[in-house]
């Protein structure tokens, strides 16, 4: 039978074992009387052992270093003061009974689900965006849609992608999506200390930081978010709104750095047990956002750093070949963004 190619991952993994073989078996091979079978068997296990282990000390001395750096002040009103946002969701999809305890029909008809952090409408038939809107501006809780004018910061779906029958997600208040770059920056460190302790991506989150400095890690991720929800420099992270409906996946991204709820976005928020409100919160992001690097380049997140360096690969990465004739100046705005952040960052 035939062996179709291996991942990528599968040879930058194994030339590390081997480096650890090749060591471990020229020793077993010089004993007297020694199988050069067992030998070999030997030192496989004696390679992988130690691959382990050397993992293991990397991931440690990583978390060690992210534990002693100083910790910017968060204090956000929206995303501090609600745990649930931390609270495991199994495969990041809510049991049928709590479903139905997190549905809510309003007096008016309108049929609501809360996940956390964020709520989703439910779509009848002969709906369009403005009727949803004045449905849900009856209530005081749904009053400050009435203030968001712009489609960006808004619904951001058009009227022809509503269909009856369809949960869509409810924008959130503007100043509950603002944050600043140094509170991204904090949130981006606790996730890196949260995703170095998960055994499925710590070693290849591992592997961008043996190419670059977690300060320069931090200023790529606030630079990524900052393109993706914000529209310069001095903005705040949250300027857009957190969600953008995306026409030809038919499927919705969340979050500050807009991850998209289909293939790799979507298996990685299974894996970290997420849903799809939880995304919203900046540390989940960074976390997801990770993740999704890891799925998507099949284990070889660390060629698109330093991301200054390849901000133009980085960007037919995550927008497809054709970035360019949508957002011409994405790549550059990520440089920009990244020194503006590594400025910050470096005071």
């Amino acid at each position: 039978m035939e062996r179709g190619p291996r991942p990528p991952e599968f040879y930058k993994k194994a030339k590390r074992m081997l480096s650890y073989a090749g060591a471990v078996l020229a020793l077993g091979a010089t004993e007297p009387g020694c199988n050069p079978n067992e030998a070999e068997s030997a030192s496989l296990k004696s390679s992988q052992s130690l691959e382990a282990e050397r993992g293991e000390v990397r991931i440690e001395k990583l978390k060690a270093e992210l534990e002693n750096l100083p910790a910017f002040e968060t204090n956000h009103a929206y995303f501090d003061n609600n745990p649930d946002f931390f609270k495991p969701i199994n495969h990041g999809t809510f049991s049928d009974s709590e479903k139905q305890q997190r549905t809510e029909r309003l007096p008016n008809g309108a049929l609501i689900f809360h996940d956390i952090g964020l709520d989703f409408y439910k779509v009848k038939p002969g709906d369009s965006i403005g009727k949803i809107k004045h449905k849900l501006t009856e209530y005081a809780e749904y009053a400050y849609l009435n203030n968001q004018r712009r489609k960006i910061i808004s619904f951001n779906i058009p009227d022809t992608e509503v269909p009856a029958g369809d949960w869509i997600p409810i924008p959130l208040e503007n100043k509950d999506r603002h944050v600043s770059d140094l509170q991204f920056a904090e949130y981006s460190r606790q996730a890196l200390l949260e995703i170095l302790d998960d055994p499925k991506y710590a070693s290849d989150v591992a592997d961008i930081l043996d190419k670059i400095s977690i300060s320069e890690l931090q200023a790529s991720m606030i630079a990524i978010a900052k393109q993706e929800s914000s529209n310069s420099a001095r903005s705040p992270i949250g300027t857009f709104g957190y969600h953008k409906y995306e026409p030809k996946y038919h499927s919705f991204s969340y979050g500050p750095m807009h991850i998209l709820m289909s293939g790799d976005g979507l298996t990685a928020r299974h894996n970290l047990n997420m849903s799809e409100g939880q995304v919203n919160h900046p540390k989940n992001a960074v976390k997801l956002f990770l993740a999704f690097m890891v799925e998507k380049s099949h284990g070889r997140p660390e060629k698109f750093f330093p991301l200054d360096q390849h901000a133009e690969s980085f960007a037919t990465f995550y927008n497809g070949k054709y970035w360019k004739s949508s957002n011409p100046n994405y790549a550059d705005n990520i440089g920009e963004y990244y020194k503006d952040a590594m400025s910050k960052l470096s005071k």
